[in-house]
């Protein structure tokens, strides 16, 4: 460019995008940013970057869960010929439980990643359990109708095997939410990513299954005379029906200055 082009322009000239200015010799960027003029609001972006992954409610995730947690449950573990009828119920009972904490690993650990809300992770751990209650069932129902006996089942076996998800994901479903959501506290350290997502209806059918958990740990516990039912089966639907609707209360009471 020509030195009499250069001297044509007057200071503080802005260039096409807004980006520079002619301060007489040299365009330098302008301190103010224009481009950043049109974009919404730093709270705004950060609750936008935080929120974005969850709208996505990862369907995979749950497939995903539920056939590592089968294959775990039903891969063959190579173990030593035991010498007794002792020594094979306690490699019996070794393994079980080995497979029973990797299953329970690897489920939570799947679920728990990505920023999602209470609701949405309970919904994901409800649906898994169903899927590998389903798969648990239709599998035992294949063994049982393959055994010749003389009497035939007149239940269905869809009825079975959707009976059998529904159980797995009312009384499995809750303990996988709430060890899914401390773990997804250990891994992004934020509590306001756990508020509950999910329309008024989708969290009502939530607490009803939950209410149901209560209800069946409670009568079991009082069947059987044993507190403990309580504690491990209705315990994490208690805490899961709680955090469901009290995070959403608490977030909606923040104010956008105490949030940032």
């Amino acid at each position: 460019m020509s030195e009499a082009g250069r001297t044509s322009r007057e200071v503080g000239t802005l260039s096409a995008d807004g980006s520079r200015a002619w301060d007489g010799r040299f365009w330098v960027l302008t301190p103010s940013g224009h481009r950043l003029d049109g974009l919404p609001p730093l709270e705004v972006r950060r609750q936008a970057a935080e929120f974005s992954p969850e709208r996505r409610y990862r369907l995979g995730l749950v497939v995903l869960a539920a056939i590592v947690g089968l294959t775990i449950s039903f891969i063959p573990i190579p173990a030593p010929s035991p010498g007794s009828l002792d020594s094979a119920l306690t490699e019996l009972a070794v393994v079980t439980l080995l497979r029973v904490l990797f299953t329970f690993v690897a489920v939570v650990v799947i679920l728990s990643l990505g920023r999602q809300g209470i609701d949405v992770l309970l919904l994901r751990a409800m649906l898994t359990a169903f899927l590998m209650g389903s798969a648990v069932m239709a599998l035992f129902f294949v063994l049982f109708v393959r055994i010749p006996i003389p009497v035939t089942p007149r239940i269905p076996w869809p009825f079975v095997v959707m009976l059998g998800g529904l159980i797995f994901a009312v009384l499995l479903g809750p303990v996988v939410a709430l060890l899914s959501a401390l773990a997804n506290l250990l891994w992004y350290r934020s509590l306001r990513s756990l508020r509950a997502q999910l329309g008024i209806v989708i969290r009502i059918v939530l607490a009803g299954a939950l209410a149901t958990n209560i209800a069946i740990s409670f009568w079991a516990s009082g069947y059987g005379h044993n507190f403990n039912s309580w504690v491990l089966g209705g315990g994490p639907a208690a805490v899961m029906l709680v955090m469901v609707f009290l995070l959403r209360k608490s977030a909606s009471r923040t104010s956008p200055d105490e949030r940032a």
